[in-house]
């Protein structure tokens, strides 16, 4: 399989059954989202994730393990199966890799204004990176932005990792992948040993995956 992934719209409503499937720590999170609507997302959309894995598995999903790292990240015990998940708004993608950890961002479109955008950059962008945001036209500004934001944050995720190992440390050239220019300290490696994908699925939705280099491509 190497990396496969899955995206779409997310379920927008739950029922007992996707409740059923969720362990403590999601039932948990669930419980603290106060709007109806975006606690009933999360739990259709965990529960999904549960039944993709195990379809792929050819077990049952109320049997799946999940453990989580030091910040966060889910993995599956037990199992040859490693996967990340990302939602934006009312889509998600879900990356599944059998060779090893991968991380996925989704990002999408909402004509969000530049000078936010510039703050952004400003605070997480490397320099280069920056430099050639800022050369982009206008109307390409947001686009640009979310190649690099969705880059970092999947490269983070891939590691185990939260932004707080500093996103302006991971660093990107869009026109000459497959590898990150540089990364963070933390993650104790080469650039070289990490490889990126990126898609544009729909005007108005980007999806960035990040994996070891030694992992197949994805699709």
């Amino acid at each position: 399989m190497a990396i496969e992934v899955v995206y779409g719209l997310a379920p927008a409503h739950a029922d007992a059954q996707d409740w059923a499937l969720l362990d403590s720590h999601e039932r948990q999170r669930a419980g603290r989202i106060s709007q109806p609507e975006a606690r009933g997302r999360y739990i259709a959309l965990h529960a999904l994730t549960r039944r993709v894995l195990a379809r792929r598995l050819g077990l049952p999903p109320a049997t799946l393990r999940i453990d989580r790292g030091r910040h966060g990240k889910p993995s599956l015990l037990g199992q040859p199966l490693f996967y990340n998940l990302s939602h934006s708004h009312q889509y998600f993608a879900l990356a599944l890799s059998d060779e090893g950890e991968v991380g996925v961002d989704l990002e999408s479109y909402h004509r969000r204004r530049t000078l936010h955008l510039s703050r952004l950059a400003r605070r997480c962008f490397a320099t280069a990176e920056l430099e050639y945001w800022q050369k982009q036209p206008e109307h390409r500004r947001e686009e640009v932005f979310l190649q690099f934001w969705t880059l970092k944050e999947a490269l983070v995720k891939a590691a185990g990792l939260g932004i707080q190992a500093g996103l302006q440390h991971c660093q990107f050239d869009l026109t000459a992948p497959p590898h990150p220019v540089a990364i963070p300290d933390v993650m104790r490696g080469q650039p070289a040993a990490w490889c990126w994908w990126q898609q544009k699925i729909s005007p108005g939705l980007l999806i960035s995956v990040v994996y070891p280099a030694q992992q197949g491509s994805a699709g």
